[in-house]
């Protein structure tokens, strides 16, 4: 085929102007929203309620799916009753991960696995039966698709790790249970929320599988980071342990800061903490964070946007803003919404969705807009699910 050579430079100019276009797009355009948002009511009969995102970022009123299991809380120890809001003590309760989601059930010791619709993300169909975990009360899931693995962290009687091969067809049988390396001498529900398992998640490259363990500030009980190596696609029968990590005390949720080996975990005595990793399973403190006016720092994302971290208190209605490098604290939101605090929360793309349970006001759900950058943050909805109530937990998003 034959071109002149003004097709040719036709063609070169129209080439640099499209990658001109390309290149100067919103930074925005390079961040996939979300398209639903996805939590557990953990109540007697679980359920997983879905939530559609629209195009602006806020939230609409979506389904409830049973989840096959039931829920349950763990015993508040200074009351001596269920706790709530935060049965569960937990964070990444509920995962998804592609076009599934994964769902624990802390009443009936089970796994439950979903398939969401592509066409309406709220529409999810279970593959399979829930599975038994092998360990009592599981509050956390992690999942490796590389090695098309989900494992559970049980923080009841028997507590530890297990896991599990998954397919199209759903959850496999899960494997025996692992130790924390630590005997966290629970009862079942157990007493919290210290010397309880608190998050349960993989490497970014997803050779190690890491346990958060919150201790309560004893010698006894000091809490810490079960590492499982992976080999083979399977994590390791016995941790390396990297118990009393000086400097922190109640480890709580965590997840990997990008581009590096590092993890940012909350510690719910003082704020968060930067961990660096030595060969993926020995771990050693970085930085520390502390808010000065926090209850009880439990829970973080990061943003895709920002590139900084936002961690959430169950007992203050704030949202904290974290440099991801150092830990320190970029900027502190003080909300205004009558509700008493945040837990569980997801960032996707502009935004960031945080649970917000209430005992004695709606349960909501709050969105913040950082289309803005660091240091911006606006809170533009404060959603009420029909629905949900004090006892929700864990919150997922479908990008």
């Amino acid at each position: 085929m034959f071109f002149s050579s003004n097709t040719l430079k036709a063609s070169a100019l129209a080439a640099l102007a499209s990658a001109a276009l390309v290149s100067s797009a919103p930074a925005h355009q390079k961040h996939r929203q979300a398209k639903a948002v996805y939590f557990q009511t953990n109540s007697p009969q679980n359920n997983i309620m879905a939530l559609p995102v629209q195009q602006d970022g806020t939230l609409a009123q979506g389904t409830m799916t049973p989840t096959g299991g039931q829920g349950l809380q763990e015993i508040d120890g200074m009351s001596g009753k269920p706790a709530a809001p935060d049965g569960l003590s937990s964070q990444d309760s509920v995962v998804v991960k592609g076009n599934n989601l994964f769902v624990v059930n802390s009443g009936s010791n089970t796994l439950s696995m979903f398939k969401i619709d592509q066409q309406d993300p709220t529409k999810l169909t279970m593959l399979g039966q829930p599975v038994d975990v092998n360990g009592e009360f599981p509050l956390s899931v992690a999942v490796s698709p590389k090695a098309n693995m989900a494992c559970v962290a049980s923080s009841g009687a028997k507590a530890g790790v297990s896991c599990g091969k998954f397919s199209s067809a759903g959850m496999g049988q899960m494997d025996e249970l692992r130790s924390l390396g630590l005997d966290l001498q629970q009862t079942t529900p157990p007493v919290g929320p210290t010397n309880t398992v608190a998050d349960l998640l993989f490497s970014r490259d997803e050779q190690t599988l890491y346990a958060m363990v919150k201790g309560n500030k004893t010698q006894s009980q000091p809490g810490g980071i079960a590492a499982y190596p992976v080999t083979d696609g399977t994590p390791a029968t016995t941790p390396v342990s990297n118990n009393g990590i000086n400097g922190t005390a109640v480890l709580f949720g965590t997840t990997t800061i990008p581009g590096t080996t590092n993890l940012f975990a909350t510690d719910a005595s003082f704020g968060a903490a930067i961990l660096t990793s030595k060969g993926g399973s020995t771990l050693s403190l970085q930085s520390t964070a502390k808010i000065a006016d926090q209850k009880a720092t439990c829970w973080i994302a990061i943003s895709p946007f920002t590139k900084t971290a936002f961690v959430t208190d169950v007992g203050a209605n704030h949202l904290v803003e974290m440099d991801t490098c150092t830990g320190q604290i970029i900027k502190e939101y003080q909300l205004t919404t009558p509700n008493q605090g945040m837990i569980d929360l997801q960032a996707a793309g502009q935004f960031i969705y945080a649970l917000s349970p209430s005992a004695n006001v709606s349960t909501a759900i709050q969105v913040f807009d950082v289309s803005g950058g660091k240091g911006m943050a606006k809170q533009i909805q404060n959603f009420l699910p029909t629905g949900a109530n004090a006892t929700v937990q864990g919150m997922a998003v479908k990008l």
